[in-house]
This record gives C-alpha cells, sequence and structure tokens, in this order.
C-alpha cells in the first residue's frame, strides 16, 4: 500500500539531464576529495570508492546523455 502510494507522488518522466549534473558533481566533489587525502589512508580509500560507484552511475545513465545529445534527438524516459 505505501509503495503504491509513493508512485503517485513520483513524477511520471525522467530529467535525465538534472541527474547527469548530479552524477558529475558527486565525481567532481569526490575527485577533490581523493586527491585531498594524501595523509589520510581511510578518506583516500573511501573516495576511491565513490569515484567507482560513480563511473556506474555514469555508465548507466551519463552515456545515455551524451549520445543523446550528440543525436540531437532528446529521448523521453517514462516510469512503468
Amino acid at each position: 500500500m505505501a509503495i503504491e502510494k509513493e508512485r503517485e507522488r513520483m513524477p511520471r518522466e525522467i530529467d535525465m539531464e538534472a541527474m547527469n549534473a548530479k552524477i558529475m558533481d558527486i565525481k567532481a566533489a569526490a575527485t577533490e576529495l581523493h586527491q585531498m587525502a594524501d595523509d589520510f589512508p581511510a578518506i583516500a580509500r573511501n573516495s576511491a570508492r565513490i569515484l567507482s560507484s560513480t563511473k556506474m552511475l555514469e555508465i548507466s545513465l551519463s552515456d545515455i546523455v551524451h549520445l543523446e545529445a550528440e543525436q540531437h534527438h532528446p529521448w523521453t524516459l517514462l516510469r512503468e
């Protein structure tokens, strides 16, 4: 029942460009943090993990956004 109510509140259209921008923000912040972590091994390891996870997000979404921009025709993804 709670899942159905949550689906009703969720927008039907996915803003892939906004999601891509957030992924790029995460990547930039994690890269900066990783570069600052020379004397803090735990931060270096965890920021490297964040960068790995961010790469998976890029593969999932950012590549689609870049292909869309190159082909000059936007895709609209709708949730089922």
